[in-house]
């Protein structure tokens, strides 16, 4: 399964990539393409030139690539891919 990524904050300056992290730490992970790096600006998604990366979910288990799909969807929802400075906005679902 092939997943680009979306990006629902954006900012001046990417601090960190948490989400990267916790992507790569999924079961069925195979790869990912990093489109944004720590320093560079962060753009709302709203067209494939603004995918922040693109995930590649491998697994013999269907319903485990589900779960990680849904993992990084909800990653994605609540701003959690990114840690941004000085956030300008975000569309994020707020979580506590």
């Amino acid at each position: 399964t092939i997943v680009m990524l979306v990006s629902y904050q954006e900012g001046e300056e990417v601090q960190a990539t948490p989400g990267f992290e916790t992507i790569k730490t999924l079961p069925s992970f195979t790869t990912i393409t990093e489109s944004v790096v720590v320093g560079m600006p962060l753009k709302l998604t709203v067209d494939l030139f603004d995918c922040p990366g693109v995930v590649v979910l491998v697994h013999d288990d269907a319903t485990v690539i589900d779960a990680d799909l849904a993992t990084i969807r909800k990653l994605e929802e609540e701003c959690k891919l990114f840690e941004v400075a000085p956030r300008k906005s975000k569309a994020c679902k707020v979580t506590e």
